[in-house]
């Protein structure tokens, strides 16, 4: 099978997911633009490179809004792509030629992660220009493995379900505070091998703040919050390749 009908869709992917991916940049905008104006037009003299106040406060404003725009967007990154596709019957004419579906989706789910870091990168790369030094590659590192984590969770409720969206965040809602609970020793013994054996979506959010903060990470961490992505992904692409994709 000729890989030209699959490649003829990527501009159109690279458009959607450009629409998508402005999401976490508003917020970091929104969110983090007006403590961090406030702030610098109070202050009679402004001199980001020369008061360490000054540039530790933007930081600190950068940091606390990153650590909340990245997962917020991360679950915006697959969301109802394939609901949508669905109920929108697009997938009759997207499939009519030789182009397979879990192909397609995966094309997709490369394209987004590069539109996304590309459009995200503005916001770190744009502070540490006009404002302070800041750690643009390990934010986008973090983004990279939210993305990866959270789009593979997706994939899979996609290929399982028509509420792919509904069911990623009730899921990581739920999944965050179970594996919170664990971490203080409060649940009971029997569960314990269960919420291990969840995605390790605390642990992902606990190395995304380490590598926005230019902390050491833990090795072992990375892998398993990296390698469960990519299972989650694998997953959801063969039930998508096996199984009926219009119900």
């Amino acid at each position: 099978m000729t890989l030209r009908p699959l490649l003829a869709y990527l501009p159109w992917q690279a458009r959607d997911m450009a629409i998508r991916g402005l999401a976490p940049l508003a917020i970091m905008l929104a969110i983090g633009g007006i403590p961090v104006f406030a702030f610098l037009r109070s202050q009679e003299v402004v001199d980001l490179a020369n008061d360490a106040m000054q540039a530790d406060f933007v930081k600190n404003v950068y940091q606390g809004v990153a650590s909340l725009a990245i997962p917020l967007g991360a679950l915006l990154f697959m969301t109802s792509s394939v609901a949508l596709d669905r109920d929108k019957q697009h997938v009759r004419f997207f499939f009519s030629h030789q182009v397979n579906p879990a192909r397609y989706y995966l094309q997709r789910f490369l394209v987004g992660l590069v539109v996304f870091l590309a459009i995200f990168a503005l916001a770190p790369g744009g502070i540490e220009l006009f404002l302070t030094d800041v750690n643009v590659l390990g934010s986008l590192a973090a983004f990279a493995v939210t993305l990866l984590l959270v789009g593979g969770m997706t994939v899979l409720a996609a290929s399982l379900t028509n509420r792919d969206g509904l069911a990623v965040i009730l899921s990581f809602v739920i999944i965050r505070t179970l594996q919170q609970l664990a971490a203080q020793d409060l649940l009971a013994q029997w569960m314990r091998p269960i919420v291990r054996g969840l995605p390790p979506i605390e642990t992902m959010s606990i190395i995304s703040q380490a590598l926005v903060e230019g902390r050491t990470l833990v090795p072992n961490d990375v892998i398993h919050v990296l390698g469960y992505g990519l299972g989650l992904l694998a997953a959801g692409l063969f039930v998508m390749h096996r199984g009926p994709l219009v119900r």
